[in-house]
Order: structure tokens, then C-alpha cells, then sequence
């Protein structure tokens, strides 16, 4: 029996038709009249269902076809949809099924962030900042020298990989090289930034580009200051000359006119006709070197030195120096608020360790004629005035 016989039979006759299965057929009338839900439909075998999708269209009843073209079972849906089309034709309106969410995309896990790198400050106030940006197919190295008086001087760009980055954090890791952020790193060339426009300097080559995608602008206020002085900092400041010990401290300078300077202070003492004695003449070197060393120390220079103690601090730190740290901060936090009493122990020491060996205290000598500069020990390094250079 075809297709359109059955459906007619359907719509007018309870007792199955020879050859159809009795339960079958009730299932499909019963879909056919509403009294149960259309999903039911999807068990009945293919002859019947189609017959019952066409006594749907007869009798233009839409909800049935709509509710089967949304069946998962594909040949359903589909012989659903195709019953849909012709009750449209018919002028009646049905709803599209519809189309089930789609699981959403599991998301890409983003790549971690690498640290950047920070360097000490040298005896300028210059540190290394390498900051790393991802870009396509790698990574992006910025090598930028801030200055703490300037700002921005220096500007390098390379590219690399991420293996290859992380082959470097390995290696900078036996380095007094300080990991921090990318947001840490955006901090520090904010205020650099800040630095460069306050000093009209101009900012190197490469570095706006970078700045703009980093989406740095300048810091709108300086740096917080170093914390205040705590009790207990003077007495600690004592040691602070022996932090010129240190290797980061060794090329602490004062600037190459104040070298000059303090050359042709010693060798205008040693060159003295008065008769003075050996003890005296180190004494006045002693005198001169300290009075240029209160000089050089404005309000202005001890925050500088302040901060460069502050941030060498950490490095201490890191490499398990803990007292020379504790010395250290100290020492910034007197020098950054000019606390009252004696003059810093550190600031007349980046003067007087430059001073040659015959005018440091206790090099006494019996009363002679002044004698010619003793010549230099091997390695060492001397100025053209005799002064000993780290």
C-alpha cells in the first residue's frame, strides 16, 4: 500500500490495514490526533511515518511536523523539513526548528607570561631593563637602558623564541639580574618616560614605537620616596663607607669632573712646599676629598643615591648578603631624607677610596721630604692625578 493510501487510511480508519502492525498504527493515530507528543513518531517504521507526515500536510496540522524536523535522527528531521516546505506551500506557516547550540570553542589557554629583566643600578644610576613582548611566531626583546636622571638614553630591539628566551632566564639567573613583570616593567618606563620630558631629553631610537605598543604613557607623578629613617638607622649607617666594598659598588664614581677635581686637590697637597708631615698632608687630602664629597651631595643627588642604595638593597638580598641589605637601607633612607648628624659614611667614602694609599688614615711615615707618588701595584688603576680607580 503506498504512501498516500495509508495516510488517508490513517486519518479516517482505527484498525490497522492488512500488513501494518496494530500497535504501530495506534501510535501513529494517536500522534496524528494530538493525544500523544510527535516524538513518539520517530520509533514508527519509514512507510509509516511518511505516511503519517503526509496526513499532517492533509490535514494541515503543523505542530507534529515541527516538532519531528527538530528529531536527531537525521532521515526524521529530514522527511520532517520536506512535510514543512509543502505546508508552507499550502499557505500555512510553520517554525524552522531550532538549530541546537553549538558547544562553544574550547578557548586557546594563553601562552604564560615571561618575566622581564631589571639590572642593578650602576655608579650613573643607569639600569638594563630587557622587556619581552609576544608578537607572532615569537617573542619581542626590548634592551633599554634607563637612566634615573634622563630617562630613556638607550634603545635595542632583537627577536627570539621562547626556548631560546627561557635559555637566557637561565643564564641571567647567575647574574644579580631581577625578574619582574611585564605590568612592573610598564612601571618603570612610565616614570623614565616621565624623566625624559621633564629634562627635554630625547627619547633614542625605536623607543616611542615601543612605548605605543606597550601602551605606556608618562608617569603622572615621580616615584614614591624612600620610607623615612627608623630608629637605630644611624648606628647602622656607620658601615655604610664598607658598601663601596662591594662588587656593584666598586664602580660607584663620582662624575670625571669631580675626578679631575679632586686629582688636582692631592696633587696640589703633595706638591706643597710647606713643610708638612706625612700624617699632615693625608689629613688635608682627607679634608678636601670630604669637602668635596658634602658638596656634590645636594638635596637633589642624595635622593639619587638614596634610591641606587635602595634598589642595590634587593640584590643583597637575593644573594644572601642579608646584613649588608639591612646597612643598605639603612643608609638609603638617611641619605634620602638628609637625617640629621654626622655626614654619610657612603657619600665621603665615594671620594676618599679613590684616595692613594699615603693618605688614607694610619699610613704614617717618619717626617721626610715629600716624595714622589709611590708607583702603582700590579692591576691597579690609577688616574692621571694618582688617584686609584676601581
Amino acid at each position: 500500500m503506498t504512501s498516500p493510501s495509508l495516510s488517508r487510511l490513517l486519518c479516517t480508519q482505527t484498525a490497522p490495514p492488512e500488513g501494518q502492525d496494530g500497535q504501530a498504527w495506534a501510535m501513529a493515530r494517536a500522534v496524528l490526533h494530538g493525544q500523544t507528543d510527535a516524538q513518539a513518531a520517530e520509533a514508527l517504521p519509514e512507510p509509516l511515518l511518511l505516511a503519517l507526515l503526509d496526513a499532517c500536510v492533509e490535514e494541515r496540522l503543523a505542530a507534529p511536523v515541527e516538532a519531528l524536523s527538530a528529531s536527531r535522527a537525521k532521515g526524521v528531521a529530514k522527511a520532517a523539513r520536506r512535510a514543512q516546505y509543502r505546508l508552507r506551500s499550502a499557505g500555512v506557516a510553520t517554525q524552522r526548528p531550532a538549530v541546537p547550540a553549538q558547544p562553544p570553542a574550547p578557548k586557546e589557554e594563553a601562552a604564560a607570561e615571561l618575566p622581564c629583566l631589571l639590572s642593578p643600578p650602576d655608579g650613573a644610576g643607569d639600569s638594563l631593563l630587557v622587556v619581552v613582548r609576544p608578537v607572532k611566531g615569537g617573542l619581542a626583546l626590548h634592551e633599554v637602558v634607563l637612566s634615573d636622571e634622563m630617562g630613556l638614553v638607550e634603545h635595542r630591539e632583537f627577536e627570539s623564541s621562547r626556548s631560546g628566551y627561557r635559555r637566557s632566564l637561565r643564564e641571567a639567573r647567575a647574574q644579580p639580574l631581577r625578574e619582574i613583570s611585564l605590568a612592573e616593567a610598564r612601571t618603570l618606563l612610565a616614570e623614565a618616560y616621565r624623566c625624559n620630558l621633564a629634562t627635554r631629553s630625547p627619547l633614542p631610537r625605536g623607543a616611542e614605537e615601543m612605548l605605543r605598543r606597550l601602551s605606556v604613557e608618562p608617569a603622572a607623578s615621580p616615584l614614591p620616596p624612600v620610607p623615612v629613617p627608623e630608629e637605630g638607622d644611624a648606628v647602622l649607617a656607620l658601615q655604610a663607607a664598607a658598601l663601596h666594598e662591594e662588587p656593584e659598588l666598586r664602580g660607584f664614581l663620582p662624575p670625571e669632573s669631580e675626578l679631575k677635581l679632586l686629582a688636582a686637590r692631592v696633587q696640589e697637597v703633595q706638591s706643597s712646599p710647606l713643610a708638612l708631615s706625612e700624617v699632615q698632608r693625608a689629613e688635608q687630602i682627607q679634608e678636601k676629598a670630604r669637602a668635596m664629597a658634602e658638596a656634590f651631595f645636594t638635596p637633589e643627588r642624595s635622593q639619587l643615591y638614596g634610591r641606587r642604595l635602595w634598589a642595590l638593597a634587593d640584590v643583597f638580598d637575593r644573594t644572601h648578603r642579608g646584613p649588608k641589605a639591612v646597612v643598605a637601607r639603612a643608609e638609603a633612607r638617611r641619605l634620602f631624607h638628609r637625617a640629621p648628624g654626622l655626614f654619610s659614611r657612603f657619600a665621603e667614602a665615594l671620594y676618599t677610596k679613590l684616595l692613594p694609599k699615603s693618605a688614607l688614615p694610619g699610613a704614617e711615615t717618619p717626617d721626610t721630604a715629600p716624595a714622589a707618588p709611590a708607583a702603582p701595584a700590579p692591576g691597579e688603576r690609577r688616574s692621571k692625578g694618582g688617584l686609584i680607580l676601581p
